[in-house]
């Protein structure tokens, strides 16, 4: 005579996709300026940030991941950073050095106090993949790296690429999994609050229109790259930007359908054996689409 509902357990759904999910740390020279009692001060450094990233596709000799491309993108970044790049990177505002932990081996990345190319070097430990980076995009907030596969499996054979969900709805569960904090790979979970707004984001310097989804499920820094699932252990999206710690219920995330077609895009002309063509290319129509206010009208 009575209905109940029960939570469903997503524990399996979750252990299942930790095997698609690393952390990120991205090394950087940079230049910075302060203003003090001296007056204006230049100073050269060494940046270490984190961030996180989804396995896209384990293709031959390589394994590519997805990642956010304001995870691989600083403005700070100086010549140096590409003059002694690691990453394959052709432009100055790319990480220098890109490495990944699969999840159950992070280390902490640590600056040190030794120098090289008169910058203090880093610490990754003995879990650290480096990756090359094969291509991104600022307006979509999507990029691509990749590590020998080999270097992969070394660490743990049972890694697997994301399954890519048809699409979403407001209210389905949101699993959010990522380098949180950059303190290592954990999880939280919500639901899918506003299915398609559009939120405004500075990465270089210029500021872009991006269309997101809403999730409630918190997000800290660390968690930008990371995967937001369904209770199938979907990709239903790409965690990317949120309104602050103190409202951990409005966060968003890349959509599934841009995720897939900005990546499937860049890896294509990324292994196009073309070497005049990379990153995402798109046809522009000079038309632009927005959505506003969106909802649901049920019959």
């Amino acid at each position: 005579y009575m209905d109940v509902e029960v939570a469903q357990d997503n524990s399996a759904v979750i252990a299942s996709v930790l095997r698609s999910v690393a952390s990120v740390n991205t090394e950087f020279y940079e230049t910075r300026t302060s203003v003090g009692w001296g007056g204006i001060t230049t100073t050269n450094t060494t940046a270490l940030y984190s961030g996180s990233a989804v396995i896209y596709k384990i293709d031959g000799d390589y394994t590519y991941f997805i990642t956010n491309y304001h995870v691989v993108y600083s403005s700070y970044a100086n010549a140096d950073n590409l003059a002694y790049s690691e990453s394959g990177a052709d432009s100055q505002n790319i990480a220098r050095k890109i490495v990944i932990y699969l999840y159950g081996s992070e280390n902490d990345a640590k600056i040190t106090e030794s120098t090289e190319n008169n910058y203090n070097t880093v610490d990754y430990g003995s879990y650290a993949i480096e990756c090359e980076y094969a291509g991104g995009s600022e307006q979509n907030d999507i990029a691509l790296i990749r590590a020998n596969t080999s270097d992969v499996k070394a660490i743990n054979p049972d890694v697997q690429p994301v399954t890519f969900a048809d699409g979403y709805d407001v209210g389905d569960t949101a699993i959010v999994i990522g380098n949180t904090g950059g303190d290592g790979i954990s999880v939280t979970e919500g639901i899918v609050s506003v299915h398609s707004e559009y939120i405004t984001l500075q990465i270089s310097q210029q500021i872009t229109a991006h269309r997101s989804m809403r999730v409630d499920a918190s997000m800290y820094g660390g968690n930008s790259g990371g995967g937001c699932f369904n209770v199938y252990g979907e990709l239903i999206g790409v965690p990317h930007a949120g309104n602050g710690e103190e409202e951990q219920s409005i966060n968003y995330a890349v959509p599934v359908d841009t995720v897939k077609a900005a990546a499937d895009n860049i890896y294509y002309y990324a292994t196009d054996s073309d070497p005049s063509t990379s990153g995402l290319n798109a046809i522009a129509l000079g038309v632009t689409v927005s959505e506003e206010n969106s909802r649901y009208i049920y019959n």
